[in-house]
């Protein structure tokens, strides 16, 4: 996994000010999860198979703590920040910059 950047929790911004402390808190696994998918860092929720893989390799959750979240996050999908095409080039843009102007 690649380093998060500031830029890229921006779009979660909004969402965590309407949940505030405690629902943010209750949820945050959730909304990580979303920005992961929404940036195509890892498989959609679609891919359900591959998603559960690449969460098992890459983290310390096991098989239960992993559909437990993926259920969750079916239940708050609805509520969750979909990402626009625009909005995931912009995020890419700033990204480019980031590295073109480190060197």
């Amino acid at each position: 996994m690649e380093e998060i950047n500031e830029h890229e929790i921006d779009g979660l911004i909004q969402t965590m000010k309407e949940m505030e402390i405690k629902g943010l808190m209750k949820y945050q696994d959730v909304l990580v999860l979303n920005h992961m998918m929404e940036r195509s860092w890892i498989p959609n929720i679609n891919e359900r198979d591959k998603l559960i893989k690449t969460l098992k390799e890459n983290t310390d959750m096991g098989y239960g703590e992993i559909t437990n979240l993926l259920q969750r996050y079916n239940e708050w999908k609805r509520y969750l920040p979909s990402y626009s095409l625009g909005l995931n080039q912009k995020l890419d843009s700033i990204k480019k910059n980031e590295l073109s102007s480190s060197f």
